[in-house]
């Protein structure tokens, strides 16, 4: 009986504190859910980016696009910076390599294709960031590049196609020529060097694809020994004097050619093609992050790289001579007839060959080339 009084006190007392405080409960409950959940705060500061030159060959500047793109960026991120250096295409890896002895490396740099960089172990793995199927979206050999053992190193930005352009004044021909094979077009830069004396000239940066010529066709080994193949690294005035038979070059260093003439009517420019006549040689180019402590860093890293990446840029290419990265971006080159021809042959699936050379095999390479060039 005592204890019953107890328990329908405590009863009493409870429904008195219930009506007394459940409108103050019910208030703090609608404001609770009522009030949105905080969102974490974005990461801010600097990043440091280095990136390649992209001649524009319609303005005929080098970075203006990506100084653009900075400026806009920083607009819609405010608190993040963007530090931008130029890179030298030449001599990147030793640049990133002398980085990485010394502690400067930057944030990101357009190297995550890049198999020798991949391998030292510098670069953030990017898949806690970025789905694997998400990556789906690249031309499949694109994809290949920046993915090595399972491990996404990069984001694809554009390919670069290796060819030979060749003298129009030197083919001395009112009729377009018409290469189907990589046999053939060697034929006829033999022929235009021994018919004018003009020596066929590799551009500095592409010496490891004229190290692959030389072993897959014979026939440079007679303009080796008559000293008709040159290393160049003034391409641009040898285009512009004309002293040339044909030019080793890749589809970018073009830009600034048709800039200068107005046109690329002073050569005619062909692929390049290994493998038995059945792939185009080229590079992509793919920015990767350098490892970070940070988390959010990296995401805001990813996200500006995505910034400069995306389909609207893709579509605009065509103002560096470049090739998309995309699945399904093409006819960028249906006003310009021999990039025209190159892209249709650089969309055929069974066509491509995007060089991922490991330390090793570079200096195997350039060893091949200067044994061939000096004997």
């Amino acid at each position: 009986m005592h204890i019953g009084k107890i328990v329908k006190g405590f009863l009493f007392v409870f429904c008195i504190f219930f009506i007394i405080a459940g409108p103050f409960a019910f208030e703090a409950y609608k404001e609770y859910i009522d009030t949105p959940a905080k969102e974490e705060e974005a990461w801010k500061g600097i990043i440091v980016i280095w990136d390649y030159p992209s001649f524009n060959k319609e303005d005929g500047t080098r970075y203006s696009w990506i100084a653009d793109k900075i400026k806009q960026f920083e607009k819609e991120n405010k608190g993040v910076f963007i530090n931008f250096k130029p890179l030298d295409i030449s001599t990147a890896l030793v640049q990133i390599q002398t980085a990485a002895e010394t502690n400067t490396l930057p944030d990101i740099a357009p190297v995550g294709a890049e198999r020798a960089i991949q391998e030292m172990d510098i670069l953030e793995p990017l898949n806690p960031f970025v789905e694997m199927n998400s990556m789906d979206r690249y031309i499949e050999e694109v994809k290949g590049t920046v993915i090595y053992n399972d491990i996404i190193y990069g984001i694809p930005r554009l390919v670069d196609l290796n060819v030979i352009a060749l003298n129009k004044r030197a083919l001395n021909s009112q009729e377009e020529v018409v290469i189907n094979t990589g046999q053939e077009l060697i034929y006829i830069v033999t022929q235009l060097c021994e018919k004018t004396g003009l020596p066929f000239k590799i551009k500095d940066t592409s010496l490891l694809m004229a190290a692959k010529c030389f072993e897959k066709y014979p026939e440079f080994e007679h303009l080796i020994r008559k000293k008709l193949i040159k290393e160049t690294s003034g391409i641009y005035s040898d285009f512009e004097n004309r002293n040339y038979s044909a030019i080793a070059c890749s589809t970018m260093d073009l830009a600034r050619i048709e800039y200068v003439f107005g046109s690329g009517g002073e050569y005619q420019p062909f692929p390049l093609i290994a493998e038995n006549d059945q792939k185009l040689i080229g590079t992509c180019r793919a920015y990767g992050v350098m490892k970070q402590e940070d988390k959010g860093k990296t995401e805001m890293c990813i996200k500006f790289i995505n910034f400069l990446t995306n389909s609207e840029e893709q579509l605009k290419l065509a103002e560096f001579n470049a090739f998309s990265t995309m699945k399904g971006i093409h006819g960028i080159y249906e006003e310009d007839g021999d990039f025209k021809m190159l892209e249709e042959l650089y969309m055929k699936k069974d066509k491509l060959l995007i060089n991922t050379l490991s330390a090793d095999e570079i200096t195997d390479l350039m060893r091949l080339y200067e044994v061939r060039t000096k004997n």
